[in-house]
């Protein structure tokens, strides 16, 4: 029977894009199936440099069809419940870090494509991080030492455009981006934990750390959603 309820769920309503039900972009059972598991991961460039981070889950079709739709599909709700899944990772990284719990943290997102922003209207990196800021609540902080967590977003960002990742060899992609990068001189004396949405050879994530600490910041290290395994990289240890 057609009622004012089936033409206003028919106009209005969402589906969840895992399952195609009624609901929000993501209903709590298809979110379930995931197998979050906080890992530590370790990148290491070209020229020796390491950094270290924490990932939510390891990079499979699954997670290739969630960042699919908040990447290319314009689904941006997607970021809210992705930022939320790196509070674990940003927990075990914080309990890494030496220094007073006075100091304060600036969360600062990787510096997407020029390109890619402007076809999208928005940033990934950018709302996965603002999702995870309003998301380490007080009893987050509590677990990992009182730190203030700062919104660090247009404190880098991309002076050219470089050649699109998606393709390049393992060496290509860490050289690519090498100098893409500027950040503010307002970094100066900050320490900084770096956001993005997949991390793969690191590359993007390096050359955002390059261009922060020219500028006299600390990079603590770094929180995504998920890591891509590389044949060229042991698989790192999951945390309980």
């Amino acid at each position: 029977m057609f009622t004012v309820s089936s033409l206003i769920d028919a106009v209005f309503a969402t589906r969840c894009l895992l399952c195609n039900r009624l609901g929000p972009s993501y209903c709590t059972e298809c979110w379930g199936r995931f197998n979050f598991s906080t890992r530590k991961v370790v990148r290491v460039s070209p020229q020796g440099e390491s950094l270290t981070g924490f990932s939510a889950i390891d990079f499979d079709d699954s997670v290739s069809d969630l960042m699919h739709h908040l990447k290319e599909d314009g689904v941006s709700a997607l970021a809210k419940p992705i930022g939320l899944a790196l509070v674990q990772p940003l927990c075990e990284l914080l309990l890494l870090q030496p220094g007073s719990t006075d100091d304060a943290l600036w969360l600062v997102p990787a510096a997407g494509g020029i390109k890619s922003l402007q076809r999208r209207g928005y940033s990934p990196a950018t709302l996965i991080a603002k999702s995870l800021l309003v998301g380490f609540d007080a009893e987050a902080r509590k677990s990992a030492g009182p730190r203030a967590l700062i919104w660090g977003g247009g404190l880098v960002w991309r002076k050219h455009e470089v050649s699109d990742q998606v393709g390049l060899s393992g060496l290509a992609r860490q050289t690519n981006l090498v100098g893409a990068m500027q950040g503010s001189s307002g970094v100066a004396n900050k320490s900084i934990v770096l956001v993005d949405d997949i991390v793969t050879t690191g590359s993007t994530l390096f050359e955002t750390a390059r261009a922060l600490r020219a500028e006299g910041a600390t990079v603590l290290g770094f929180v995504t959603f998920a890591e891509t395994v590389l044949r060229s990289f042991a698989k790192s240890d999951a945390i309980d």
